[in-house]
């Protein structure tokens, strides 16, 4: 650990033997000569990303890095690494403006999230303006610097993830937003499915989705490598711009500005408003993030509402239907996939990924398993855990699992010790009260509905008044930053009268958007909602 006064960093330590053992074997079980992903990857590039590969906002602060990810994977993978992440990783640092077919142009790698640009009669069509508005306006401007200066006709958002429209005001002016001069189309249901995951839970799902991106960690072989999904989020200004045109079941064969569209609208997959499209010309399939190179959560570990596994199969199965002459498949995260066997292909497997989750869950569940036992029991068959495609680099099994489980029976495992257990500081005093060992605390006991194994950091204020039972977490704190006590629970909201006093005393402080975006100062942050009418309204 690194002593840098009252900050305290903790310097990773070197590999075991264990380590190096599990990920040589586990290396081992990989089929690397399969290196199609990275041909396609390499595949239409135009440019690197150049001055881009490190974006910073007006007042100077650093919001996209991609040179320390690029400056690591140059050198061989450590034995510290995962080997399958770790090629993962060396996939998404290739970045830069690709063209992909006919009018689509696509940039890599200036956020988590892919951008589009779509060449129309008139412009350019936006889909997908990453999350922030700084990396948006930088991949516009790398688009431009060998495409043109053309203007922006339209925006598509596929769905209702801060990834995929947060960067809009990097594309669109404030007079464009204002006047609606620039339509912007969207899968019926976005705005309220926006507001409930990015709004509603914003705060917390904006925490929790630091612990999940390790977008606060240093770039190392021993710290973080990437999400899988992407490198990490950027941390620039979030917008969200509504849509002025929802687009329904009625509006399957859209144009935009000389450009036929064929749309497919997937609620409730991957988001619960998401749409898929189709260019026939080109024969080019957009499949959003419903199939990309990695096998996806049906829970996401920042916070979401939990995804329907059976619907996500059913439009995979849809899109086949729909579009199965497709010659491109290009998506929101990852590179595109050429070739209509290779496309074929790939939607299968992802299709089957999904179904095997479902059905084996459904069926270990009914024959009597609990959620923890059917996680630890159920792995992939050989043919679907080969596939590079479903990887557990973003998602697992283990975790899709509980997943399917939750959405179909929830949370309790129906054993009644579990459905109502102490707070963790009420169930430390109970077992030290009744002289549990240290073995209890520290793996689980189920005695006082605790199944799982305490954190050190609820131990901590009971292992100072009991030294002798606490020696291994007393010397862990010894050398971490200073851990405090569990604080009390928010205590119920003041009373109506009172809130009307406090309201009466002072102006309210407008919340800051902090989704995604923590370390923005306020002039930095953009309105996280705009307010617009819907259409027909």
């Amino acid at each position: 650990m690194t002593d840098t006064g009252a900050q305290h960093r903790w310097e990773p330590s070197a590999p075991t033997e264990a380590v190096r053992d599990a990920n040589a074997a586990f290396g081992a079980t990989l089929n690397f000569a399969d290196d199609r992903d990275f041909e396609n990857a390499r595949r239409g590039q135009l440019s690197d990303l150049g001055a881009f590969e490190q974006i910073r906002t007006e007042a100077g602060r650093l919001v996209w890095d991609i040179q320390p990810v690029r400056e690591m994977v140059a050198g061989d993978r450590p034995d510290s690494a995962n080997p399958s992440l770790w090629r993962q990783t060396e996939l998404l640092a290739i970045g830069g403006l690709f063209h992909v077919v006919g009018p689509v142009y696509q940039v890599r790698s200036a956020d988590i999230s892919n951008v589009d640009f779509i060449e129309s009669d008139h412009g350019i069509i936006v889909v997908d303006p990453l999350i922030s508005a700084e990396t948006a306006k930088a991949a516009l401007e790398l688009y431009r610097s060998v495409r043109g200066d053309r203007p922006v006709v339209a925006v598509i958002y596929t769905h209702s993830h801060p990834d995929h429209f947060g960067g809009v005001m990097g594309v669109l002016t404030d007079e464009q937003v204002a006047t609606k001069s620039v339509p912007i189309y969207a899968p019926v249901g976005f705005m309220e499915a926006a507001v409930d995951e990015s709004v509603l839970a914003g705060i917390a799902m904006g925490r929790r989705a630091q612990y999940m991106y390790g977008n606060r960690l240093a770039v190392a072989p021993r710290e973080m490598l990437a999400n899988g999904l992407g490198l990490t989020t950027s941390t620039g200004q979030v917008n969200l711009i509504p849509p002025t045109v929802e687009l329904t079941e009625a509006d399957r064969f859209v144009t935009i500005d000389g450009i036929d569209f064929e749309f497919l609208l997937a609620p409730n997959t991957e988001a619960p408003a998401e749409l898929l499209f189709y260019l026939p010309k080109w024969k080019a399939l957009c499949s959003a993030e419903d199939a990309t190179h990695v096998l996806h959560n049906l829970y996401t570990l920042r916070g979401a509402k939990t995804r329907d596994a059976k619907a996500w199969v059913y439009y995979l199965g849809l899109t086949l239907e729909r579009f199965g002459d497709a010659e491109v498949c290009f998506a929101q995260h990852h590179w595109p996939t050429w070739g209509n066997a290779e496309i074929r292909e790939f939607l299968e497997a992802q299709m089957d990924a999904y179904k095997y989750l479902h059905d084996q869950t459904l069926r270990m569940a009914n024959s009597g398993a609990t959620m923890l036992e059917i996680a630890e029991a159920l792995d992939w068959p050989d043919d679907l855990g080969a596939y590079w495609a479903n990887r557990g680099y973003y998602g697992s099994v283990s975790h899709n699992v509980k997943a399917v489980y939750n959405f179909y029976l929830g949370f309790f495992d129906a054993n009644p010790a579990h459905l109502k257990p102490a707070a963790t500081a009420e169930l430390v005093a109970q077992m030290l009260a009744h002289n549990r060992s240290l073995t209890s605390l520290c793996v689980g006991d189920s005695t006082f509905g605790a199944p799982f194994p305490l954190p050190h950091s609820i131990l901590l204020p009971y292992a100072n008044e009991h030294p002798a039972s606490f020696p291994n977490i007393l010397s862990c704190a010894s050398r971490a930053p200073p851990l405090r006590a569990p604080s009390a629970l928010p205590s119920s909201p003041p009373p109506r009268a009172l809130r009307r006093r406090r309201r009466r005393a002072g102006p309210r402080r407008r919340p800051r958007c902090e989704f995604l975006a923590a370390e923005a100062g306020p002039r930095e942050q953009g309105p996280l909602l705009r307010r617009g009418r819907r259409p027909g309204r």
